[in-house]
């Protein structure tokens, strides 16, 4: 389950973390560099980016930054790639977290492999857009639109650029937690988790 109340933005957003600047389109990543979570992949799709759109993308990666095989950090492969990267680190709490996801524009996730696919659960408990691989168990709780192919670097591309646009047309005034997004998630609450099974003992208890 998931109390998607811990996510929600208050009506007066606090001050977002000084990495945010405003002259840029910020995005967030959630996850390790291990290579089922395919940063790399990212990493390769940003740098075929339009030279204008990627000098103005700016990519904040919460998690482990090392590849657990010897190979190159994601923050090492993103530079020697000329894509703009933060490493902010892992351990973070949840305040900075969702500090990140109110003040950031989307989640980009990318991974080919994951159980319940909690980042982009939580990132629409806070209203915040997902774009993530339409792979299992993503697909079952994406809504239309945020799901994109695994492998096609254009469709991904193209989604990048839209949430750009979206960005420069607000002009500099802040993204609005969607509520459709945070709607979608309800469904995970523990509160509707524990009434449906106390239906269900009751019903098989009563058979």
């Amino acid at each position: 389950g998931l109390d998607a109340s811990k996510y929600t933005p208050p009506e007066k957003l606090p001050a977002k973390p000084a990495a945010l600047t405003t002259e840029q389109c910020h995005f967030l990543v959630v996850g390790s560099h291990d290579p089922r979570k395919r940063l790399a992949y990212l990493i390769d799709v940003l740098s075929r980016l339009d030279d204008a759109l990627k000098a103005s993308v700016h990519i904040h990666h919460i998690g482990g930054d090392t590849c657990p095989y010897s190979g190159q950090s994601a923050a090492a492969y993103a530079e020697q790639n000329n894509v703009q990267w933060t490493h902010v680190g892992s351990g973070i709490d949840d305040q900075t977290l969702n500090l990140y996801r109110w003040h950031t524009e989307a989640l980009l996730f990318p991974s080919a492999a994951e159980g319940f696919g909690y980042p982009p659960v939580e990132s629409m408990a806070a209203g915040q857009p997902v774009l993530a691989s339409l792979r299992p168990a993503h697909e079952e709780l994406l809504i239309e639109g945020q799901g994109l192919p695994a492998e096609d670097e254009q469709a991904w591309m193209a989604a990048i650029e839209a949430v750009h646009t979206t960005w420069t047309q607000r002009q500099g005034s802040p993204r609005s937690a969607d509520p459709a997004l945070r709607a979608t998630v309800e469904f995970l609450s523990p509160a509707r988790f524990h009434k449906d099974m106390d239906e269900a003992w009751t019903t098989f208890c009563s058979s």
